[in-house]
């Protein structure tokens, strides 16, 4: 999933910066397109493992109200 997401990621980024030149390629748009993949994919698994626990308290949850 996450090489799908990269790959995606990459094909706008070559739409934006070298396709079209909607934005110019220098340092700081670099740097920025580097960061921007490294903290979306890092924040992937404590999102995954929120909705997990989530899940779980609230199944608990309702099979207590109903006993």
């Amino acid at each position: 999933m996450e090489i799908l997401l990269l790959g995606i990621y990459a094909f706008f980024v070559w739409l934006i910066f070298i396709k079209f030149k909607w934005l110019p390629w220098n340092i700081y748009s670099q740097v920025t397109v580097v960061v921007i993949p490294i903290v979306a994919l890092s924040a992937i698994p404590f999102q995954s493992s929120r909705r997990c626990e989530g899940a779980s308290s609230k199944s608990r949850s309702r099979k207590a109200t109903f006993r």
